[in-house]
């Protein structure tokens, strides 16, 4: 089919170059509906729907000019350049993130040491948290006995007994939730650490190889 355009489109061209020698602008070549190639000096409304040539008095080919996209065609090629933007968005933070990491640490020990530094005192007060609730889970058991103990003879909890016990189990509620944001806490620095350390180890391995 492409190459049968062409030579309908050479035939056609050297036609009009013969019948039209004193033409001297550019001049248009489209195809209709049909497939049939046309050429003039004007370019009618629908050929610019299909797409068309502009070509010179010698035939040849000066610029083509594409059918205008379609909505699908507009949608995917705005997604193509904003996948694109994002992409280079990433790369550039990445490049920032590599400056500031080479730029603080000049060893792997640098970094553990840093991790350490860090971490320890999280560690040291979720241990202390620890401590505390078992504490109060103590406390709490001492209570209960003593309430069960006027549940047996049916003598009623005196209020201060059960406001101990409440406040006690308020209190280990507290004390459990800062174990559990403490170990988050912990857990995303050391990961935080770790990508730094292996982003190290990689890009002092990419400069040796570059080396």
């Amino acid at each position: 089919m492409a190459l049968e355009f062409f030579k309908k489109s050479l035939v056609i061209t050297s036609l009009l170059i013969i019948a039209l020698p004193a033409l001297a602008g550019n001049l248009y070549r489209w195809m209709d509906e049909t497939g049939r190639v046309h050429i003039s000096d004007k370019i009618p409304p629908e050929a610019t729907q299909r797409g068309y040539d502009i070509i010179n008095p010698q035939g040849r080919v000066v610029k083509h000019v594409a059918p205008p996209l379609t909505d699908e065609e507009v949608a995917a090629l705005e997604a193509k350049r904003a996948k694109e933007r994002e992409a280079l968005r990433v790369k550039k933070e990445q490049e920032r993130k590599d400056r500031i990491l080479t730029l603080t640490y000049g060893e792997v020990e640098e970094i553990e040491f840093a991790r350490q530094e860090r971490l320890s005192p999280i560690e040291a007060q979720i241990k202390l948290h620890e401590k505390r609730l078992r504490e109060k889970e103590a406390e709490r058991k001492k209570l209960n006995k003593r309430t069960q103990k006027f549940s047996d003879e049916d003598r009623p909890v005196p209020e201060g007994l059960v406001k101990r016990e409440r406040r006690g189990m308020e209190e280990e509620a507290a004390l459990i939730e800062m174990i559990r944001m403490g170990e988050v806490q912990y857990q995303k620095l050391n990961e935080r650490f770790m990508n730094d350390i292996n982003r190290f180890k990689y890009l002092q391995k990419q400069k040796a190889q570059g080396e």
